[in-house]
């Protein structure tokens, strides 16, 4: 090939990596082995036009078609022999073949065609015959995975035609996968998948999340209703009806559950087990209403006969006493009697052994300050003790929520005690106490030295005093309670607190406060004074406002 048809631009490349670009879909041309590309029929034979192949020679025509006919068999598209050349003989160059790439020599007349030889054997090549097919058989082999194709050229013109042959086979086998490939239904699919961004799974994510967690709490729900309420049993574990003609006293405490509740039923033996009961409870809007206090009710009843009996006030039994707050003992004993029948000297009986009904021993050696003030359901057949130890119970409870220990109760329920009867105001509660620890330690204006109490409110009550003002002779009578003669708290709890006093002697607020003085008796609007200077300015003021009010008449 000379040198200028080497870099003609429209003819192909010689090389087989390099694959022309096609569109999708294009079907690869075949060659017809009888029209050479850029060959001018019209043209005399051998007259050469401009892009032209040279044309082959009649041996280099039989190779090719060998070569193609050898590809064919590969690929199974062919089981015949080739066919007989032109010629009708075999030349000198078809004798320089391998067997395997020789043309079928044609027989004359009838004589039958010899048997195919057998399949040539390896052999070893010398160093003559590995030149020779060095220079004038050039072998290409078709890439890994496809059929493998042996063109045989004798010049370098024909060995770039047969790679063009090649490219074009090449092309069809890759059209035909295309085809393949754009007929497949899920064409495109891996490539979409690719494509895809992994945040299209988060709602599914999300749906999953919901399902799993409804489905932990529905099991979780289940689960709390068998071990609490025990649905599955519910029919099982409860009576029917009424209940017998036996019949029990219950008490029911305030602040009582329905837990609670069905607790004390089941253990009078009202109810059979208390998951009904509380299931009900938890259900009825009545329920609320019950109120504390005695009942009578018969036993072996079911758990709704037995919540209807507890809404029914004539179910109610025993003796409802009120007690009020800062009420001392000596009264509450009085009022308790009256209502229920239980003799004053019973209840005078058992504060002396007051440790037998659980309240603490004290220096006063007296439950005074340690009874609950409240709303009491009395059972009929209770005795002096059994109040009393009611009465406490319902106090350690308050001191327990209070967070009140044991060793700083019988300070707390003292400094309590003396609000309740020196304040009227519940906001004041809180500045007598602070007041009252002032002058205790010596703060402020006492720079340091402890003060005495001086409580008219101490005085009255050991002398028995229904008001809280007192005389100089009572002030003069010596008493453990005589804040005037001796320093310090007096020896106990002048009354029984209640809630809001208790919760400003456990908390009291700061301030710097010595002195006060109630400048109004008809509202009980009270003073505080950090210095005994201002303190007379409101012992003042109280002196003429209690003038007014004489001469008012």
């Amino acid at each position: 090939m000379s040198e200028d048809d080497r870099e003609a631009p429209d003819q192909p490349s010689g090389s087989r990596h390099v694959r022309r670009p096609r569109p999708h879909g294009r079907r690869a041309r075949r060659i017809d082995p009888a029209a050479e590309p850029g060959a001018d029929p019209a043209a005399e034979p051998g007259a050469p036009s401009v892009g032209a192949v040279p044309a082959r020679s009649d041996e280099q025509r039989r190779a090719l078609e060998e070569a193609r006919h050898a590809l064919r068999v590969r690929r199974g598209e062919d089981t015949f022999p080739a066919a007989p050349s032109e010629t009708g003989s075999s030349t000198s160059a078809d004798a320089d073949l391998p067997r395997t790439h020789r043309a079928a020599a044609p027989r004359s007349g009838s004589e039958p065609a010899p048997e195919p030889p057998p399949a040539p054997q390896p052999q070893e090549l010398g160093p003559a015959d590995a030149h020779e097919s060095a220079d004038h058989r050039h072998e290409a082999f078709h890439p890994a995975g496809h059929e493998a194709r042996i063109d045989v050229v004798d010049d370098h013109d024909d060995h770039e035609r047969v790679d063009a042959i090649r490219e074009d086979d090449e092309e069809v086998v890759d059209d035909e996968r295309d085809d393949e490939d754009d007929a497949h239904p899920f064409a495109g699919f891996e490539h979409e998948q690719k494509r895809r961004s992994p945040l299209h799974i988060l709602p599914i994510l999300l749906v999953l999340v919901v399902v799993l967690a409804v489905g932990a709490g529905a099991v979780y729900g289940y689960s709390w209703l068998r071990g609490n309420v025990n649905v599955d049993q519910a029919q099982d574990d409860d009576y029917t009806g009424t209940g017998s003609d036996e019949e029990v006293v219950i008490e029911i405490a305030e602040g009582d559950t329905g837990s609670d509740i069905a607790s004390t039923l089941v253990d009078k033996g009202v109810i059979k087990s208390a998951p009904p009961f509380v299931r009900l409870f938890g259900t009825s809007q009545e329920a609320s209403k019950i109120q504390p206090g005695s009942y009578r009710v018969n036993t072996k009843m079911s758990s709704a006969s037995a919540l209807e009996a507890l809404l029914d006030p004539s179910s109610q039994t025993g003796l409802r006493v009120t007690i009020p707050e800062g009420m001392r003992m000596k009264d509450i004993f009085e009022r308790i009697s009256k209502t229920t029948g239980i003799p004053e000297k019973d209840f005078e009986k058992a504060a002396k052994n007051y440790t037998d009904y659980g309240i603490p021993k004290n220096r006063a050696n007296s439950p005074e300050g340690y009874l609950w003030p409240g709303r009491y359901d009395i059972p009929e057949d209770a005795s002096a003790g059994d109040v009393l130890t009611m009465m406490w119970e319902r106090m350690e409870t308050e001191l327990d929520d209070l967070g009140v220990a044991p060793e700083d109760r019988e300070k707390v329920l003292t400094l309590a005690s003396i609000a309740e009867k020196e304040a009227r105001d519940p906001d004041d509660y809180g500045r007598v106490v602070r007041t009252l620890e002032n002058r205790l330690d010596g703060a402020g204006d006492a720079h340091g030295k402890p003060m005495k109490l001086q409580l008219d409110s101490t005085v009255a009550y050991f002398s028995g005093s229904d008001s809280i003002s007192t005389t100089p002779k009572q002030r003069e009578t010596d008493s453990p309670y005589n804040t005037y003669l001796h320093e310090g708290l007096p020896v106990g709890p002048i009354s029984n607190p209640g809630k809001a006093t208790l919760e400003a002697a456990a908390d009291p607020p700061q301030g710097e406060w010595l002195y006060w003085v109630t400048v109004d008796t008809s509202t009980g609007e009270t003073k505080f004074a950090d210095t005994y200077a201002e303190h007379e300015k409101n012992v003042a003021e109280w002196k003429k406002r209690a003038a007014t009010k004489d001469a008012d008449g």
